[in-house]
């Protein structure tokens, strides 16, 4: 029998248990707090978009869930956590994104890169074994991202195609133009708040927890979120289709006000109340979670690293990325077509370039064609004033409106195409192209790949957005397409 001096002395198994996990987490919120510092702004961003944005709101759930399904099965407290440096690689990793996302100002990089940041942080805190099997928990952090905004031109084109051959099929005469839909009752647009993504994207994050927590295998787990996406759109097809059928039987009476929100509400309420019905009906034995064995001792030098990383990376920033050229120089050059003559404006159109040093129009004519030039230019590309961004765009939304994106092709290559139409159902089509340091880029992706590698090397560049439109007619595409390669041959 132990003598009384030897059990005052002796620790607890609950000490024993409990001072490890006090130290790791000391450890993670010593690491996660630089980190967060760096990342500061694109926090921010995401926490604006997520209160702000409608399509995000779903996003505000993401880190509560993610802490339940941590703390659900707590068969990790047997475990004790070990530092580990296998998460330096990491947080090396969303440091990078995160240096690209200031030399690119592709904004979803950031946001990419704080959570990248986060589970690194986790891996060196914990160990690996232990962000093993909270792995899910980790991953389904990446919802709280603000994404999926590019995915809505093609929503609004099937949608609009869809939904317009729903209305035809139970016999409401339907047109199509674009996004454009023309009944009896008036014209309707498949706007982008009307695609479908808010749909899409909270049936993904639902969907996906859902089978997590209820499936046992990833072949039915996976099966089940594609057939909840096709759902979601589906729904929203019908959602649409509806309001316009309840717009025609009562001219426009019933199905534009109040009900038009309360309708999506249902049918989005119905489809995940249908999700959770079904999953359970269908659910396996719940997964096992297995105890992490750590026998790997803890490296004290990791923690100590992954703080010295943000202060890299800020600096770098500081120095290298940030702030203007030693000598910042507008080179606008005069844009000109071999062939075609100069002439006073005919569109009362102008495209929108947000933040550009200066705006030039041009318009040009050659045998009864015409063509408008809206020209952007930018003494070099940064924050609030880049070439490509959503404010450098060919319409504002209010004047002339998008109903069509598509590419139109020239001897130089694929440009973005888009059909707009102001309130008098006058239409033209809009090129979009970009020149950066004496070369031409068709994809605004390319052009920030490029401007990011330059960037990261110190070095920054004039360019500008071009915008080239024509008169909307049968001949437009071949117009328009003839009239970038003359361009473009004159400043090659």
């Amino acid at each position: 029998m132990a003598n009384a001096a030897e059990i005052g002395t002796a620790p607890s198994r609950d000490a024993r248990v409990s001072s490890p996990w006090r130290s790791a987490l000391v450890t993670f919120i010593a690491v996660l707090l630089p980190l967060l510092a760096v990342f500061s702004t694109d926090v921010a961003h995401m926490a604006r978009i997520w209160f702000g944005v409608s399509l995000y709101h779903h996003a505000i759930a993401v880190i509560p869930i993610s802490a339940y399904l941590v703390w659900r099965r707590r068969d990790w407290l047997s475990a004790s956590p070990a530092a580990d440096a296998g998460g330096l690689i990491i947080v090396a990793i969303a440091l990078g994104m995160w240096l690209a996302s200031r030399a690119s100002n592709v904004v979803v990089l950031g946001d990419v890169a704080v959570v990248t940041g986060i589970i690194g942080a986790v891996i060196i805190s914990f160990g690996h074994e232990l962000a093993r099997s909270w792995a899910f928990a980790l991953a389904f952090l990446f919802f709280m991202v603000p994404f999926g905004a590019e995915l809505t031109p093609a929503l609004q084109s099937i949608g609009s195609a869809a939904v317009a051959a729903m209305l035809n099929f139970v016999g409401v005469q339907t047109a199509r133009d674009g996004f454009m839909l023309t009944t009896s009752a008036g014209r309707f647009e498949m706007a982008q708040s009307c695609a479908g993504l808010r749909f899409l994207l909270a049936s993904a994050m639902i969907s996906t927890l859902v089978a997590h927590l209820s499936f046992s295998r990833i072949r039915s787990s996976a099966l089940f979120v594609v057939a909840a996406l096709l759902v979601a759109i589906i729904a929203n097809w019908l959602r649409a289709a509806l309001v316009i059928i309840l717009a025609v039987v009562t001219n426009r009476k019933v199905g534009l006000g109040a009900e038009h929100v309360i309708l999506g509400w249902v049918f989005y309420s119905g489809l995940i109340i249908g999700l959770v019905v079904f999953a359970h009906r269908f659910q396996g034995e719940p997964k096992i979670v297995r105890t992490p064995d750590i026998s790997r001792p803890s490296n004290a030098a990791a923690p100590v690293f992954a703080v010295s990383l943000p202060v890299v990376a800020f600096l770098y920033v500081a120095v290298v990325i940030s702030g203007p050229p030693a000598n910042p120089e507008l080179k606008l050059e005069e844009f000109s077509a071999p062939g075609w003559r100069r002439t006073a404006p005919v569109i009362d159109w102008r495209a929108q370039t947000g933040g550009a040093d200066k705006v030039q129009v041009y318009a040009f004519s050659r045998d009864g064609e015409t063509a408008q030039v809206t020209l952007g230019a930018y003494a070099y590309d940064r924050k609030e004033a880049e070439i490509a961004a959503y404010g450098v765009r060919a319409a504002d939304g209010i004047d002339w409106r998008v109903i069509s994106d598509s590419k139109i092709h020239s001897r130089q290559g694929a440009f973005k195409l888009q059909t707009l139409m102001n309130d008098r159902g006058k239409k033209i089509e809009v090129a979009t192209l970009y020149r950066y340091h004496g070369f031409y880029f068709s994809s605004a992706l390319d052009l920030k790949l490029r401007i990011a590698a330059d960037k990261l090397l110190g070095r920054k560049y004039s360019g500008a957005a071009i915008f080239i439109a024509v008169p909307k007619a049968d001949s437009s595409d071949a117009t328009l397409a003839a009239f970038i390669a003359d361009a473009l041959d004159a400043s090659s």
